[in-house]
């Protein structure tokens, strides 16, 4: 059975994903798909874009999850998510992954073995361009409060 972009039925298989991936125990199963979910991210429509960012802000929690998800190959574009041009929920949800996804790179120690990460990773779009601090304080002039708070909240992790 094959089911279209953005339906019923893919909306429904990403929300049981996501609440599989509360927890710890089934996300290492789910690995696999990182580069897949990102893709996602801009085929999908906006309720496709953030159940798929929900998903990934489970996995960035768990640091535990953070070498696969941080090797993982990325579409370049992703920076084009901290727009202020996208709305609140998008925005807040690209904030809260780089915020936990900058955490576990700090806690697991990962910052000093950036050799081993390819430049189409996410640790590299993140971490190694510096394009995405640039886009995160650009954001920090946002009209939405909340959205600057969090802005401010992340910008004083760096």
């Amino acid at each position: 059975m094959v089911c279209r972009l953005d339906s019923a039925v893919q909306m429904a298989g990403l929300r049981l994903l996501t609440n599989m991936t509360v927890t710890n125990h089934y996300q290492h199963l789910l690995s696999y798909s990182f580069p897949d979910f990102f893709a996602l991210l801009f085929l999908g429509n906006h309720f496709t874009k953030i159940q798929i960012m929900k998903l990934i802000i489970n996995f960035t929690e768990n640091p535990a999850m953070t070498r696969e998800l941080v090797s993982c190959k990325v579409p370049s574009e992703l920076i084009s998510l901290f727009n202020k041009e996208w709305d609140r929920e998008i925005l807040l949800n690209i904030l809260t992954l780089f915020e936990n996804i900058n955490d576990n790179i700090k806690s697991e120690g990962l910052a000093s073995s950036r050799k081993e990460f390819s430049r189409s990773s996410l640790f590299f779009l993140f971490k190694e361009s510096g394009v995405c601090v640039k886009k995160i304080r650009a954001l920090a002039n946002h009209n939405d409060l909340v959205v600057k708070v969090k802005v401010l909240k992340v910008l004083t992790k760096l």
